[in-house]
């Protein structure tokens, strides 16, 4: 309701809070909490509708009586109210036409449910692309067969973060799996691919080979053991130094520094290895 309700005439008693109507449909027209200008000037609220043809207003008329007077209903939610009432109309409609009877057993199969939604024949083609491929929701009993008509994957029954695990080439644990230990980090994923990665300290660079310098080797054994020998390659934090992994095997890397010019002062080093854990 946008405008004010005035429609019919209504009946005051001084002293009472009860308001009767003549010619009005208050039920269908005005809401509680509603404005109610009375002919003594006053505005009451109406606490509750009664009928059509009657209200109660608070607090009691405080006028002199009278009898088929002029009154009007100011709306006093405005827009909001009106969106609400719309929005539960739309509600009731669209539950009337889905489930006529307001019973779930309608919906006993995909055929009958297309039907209550008014589908037409493009919804039936290619039903095995849909959740209940066996056209019964009687078919959803349990988590593995609902995933199953889903059409989910493995995946869907992992946990993201976890131990990761196979059988036969085939993962059965977590998606991810993240560790660390005195040689390094690594992160192994389901698909069986792993990373190994490692920081650590050279005290120089300062052996002659020739025109440039070399560290001597450190080996690296790796934080998680590899399914055969990875790719690797090491980095030094030193603007004129370089590094490379040598000797790689399943469990370990021999790591080499090299240097155009002799360093006398502890170089930090990266070294990585990418491979798979099965």
């Amino acid at each position: 309701m946008s405008t004010w309700y005035k429609a019919g005439t209504a009946n005051f008693t001084n002293g009472s809070a009860t308001v009767t109507g003549s010619g009005t449909s208050w039920v269908d027209n005005v809401k509680i909490g509603d404005a109610l200008r009375a002919p003594d000037g006053r505005t009451y609220e109406i606490v509750e509708l009664v009928s059509s043809a009657e209200i109660e207003i608070s607090p009691a008329y405080e006028g002199s009586s009278e009898s088929n007077a002029d009154y009007a209903v100011q709306p006093t939610r405005g827009i909001l109210q009106r969106v609400f009432n719309q929005i539960q109309a739309w509600l009731d409609a669209v539950d009337d036409y889905l489930l006529p009877d307001n019973n779930l057993s309608e919906l006993t199969d995909v055929s009958a449910a297309r039907g209550n939604l008014g589908l037409g024949t493009a919804a039936t083609e290619n039903d095995d692309r849909y959740a209940h491929r066996a056209n019964n929701l009687s078919d959803i009993v349990d988590a593995p067969t609902a995933r199953g008509n889903l059409g989910l994957g493995t995946a869907a029954e992992a946990d993201i973060v976890g131990t990761v695990s196979q059988s036969g080439g085939d993962p059965t644990g977590a998606v991810i799996e993240r560790g660390s230990n005195s040689n390094g980090e690594y992160v192994r994923f389901a698909d069986g691919t792993q990373i190994c990665t490692f920081e650590g300290t050279r005290p120089s660079i300062s052996d002659t080979a020739g025109s440039i310098f070399t560290a001597a080797n450190t080996q690296w054994t790796f934080p998680a053991a590899f399914a055969e020998a990875p790719a690797g390659s090491a980095s030094f934090l030193s603007s004129n130094a370089w590094g490379s992994l040598t000797t790689i095997s399943t469990t370990q890397a021999t790591v080499r520094g090299f240097s155009a010019i002799s360093v006398g002062s502890t170089v930090t080093y990266r070294a990585s290895a990418v491979g798979r854990w099965f």
